[in-house]
């Protein structure tokens, strides 16, 4: 459990920035993202698999101290162990392509890899080797296969190079994400030397008579001459 909400909060980290970064248009950032995910994950969970591999038998000791039992969970701890090693891989990899919107694809793999390969090889591959060593190879071998899928899902996808080149992303039809309704801004006003964000400014979009687009970022002085020079001007984000 430790190990898997280690890999997992880097899944949902790197979903996070990546749907935020691609609503703001910075590719460069979703991809920087999906690195970095990648690789303070692994150093992050080694350390956990260090630390867990290093005292699992005396852990193990804790629910039974028979020695057969110890080395039968320590095979165990082994297998899953390993098999978060490629759990870290696809759950990263998910999450950025959920970022995108493409959520749905993962999530078949996701299925078809975990379940599907897992139930095949009880069926087909455990019989012929009844050991706990055997079905324990269920763990890496199904996490394994899923990472491959998901990652030529990644390769096969690309959304970051189909949203440079202007085309659609996302599951159905990869529609990119819609405008925010223009429902007006909040005014900035300057106060003590800050800007603040107070009553909102009415409009419906841009192209209202006498509206104006504001890009994020736009410097809050020049928003302010805006407002000040045509009083209570409709603007909107783009």
């Amino acid at each position: 459990v430790i190990t898997y909400d280690i890999l997992n909060s880097f899944s949902q980290a790197c979903t996070t920035f990546v749907g935020q970064n691609f609503g703001a248009g910075r590719l460069d950032r979703c991809k920087k993202t999906l690195v970095l995910c990648l690789a303070e994950g692994a150093v992050f969970l080694a350390a956990a698999i260090a630390l867990i591999l290093g005292f699992g038998k005396p852990l193990l000791s804790l629910f039974n101290r028979d020695p057969e039992v110890i080395d039968t969970g320590y095979i165990r701890l082994m297998m899953v162990m390993l098999a978060h090693s490629f759990s870290l891989l696809y759950e990263v990899m998910s999450g950025y392509l959920r970022g995108f919107g493409i959520s749905l694809t993962p999530a078949l793999l996701t299925m078809l890899g975990v379940c599907g390969v897992r139930i095949s090889w009880v069926h087909w591959v455990f019989p012929g080797s009844r050991t706990f060593r055997t079905i324990m190879l269920a763990y890496p071998i199904s996490l394994s296969a899923t990472a491959f899928m998901i990652f030529l899902a990644l390769l096969i996808c690309r959304p970051a190079r189909r949203f440079a080149r202007g085309e659609r992303v996302g599951d159905a039809a990869c529609p990119q994400p819609p405008a925010p309704p223009c429902r007006g801004l909040s005014r900035l006003e300057r106060q003590d030397g800050a800007f603040r964000r107070s009553s909102s400014v009415p409009g419906k979009n841009a192209a209202d008579a006498g509206g104006c687009a504001l890009r994020p970022g736009s410097d809050p002085a020049i928003i302010l001459s805006i407002l000040s020079k045509k009083g209570e001007k409709r603007c909107t984000m783009i």
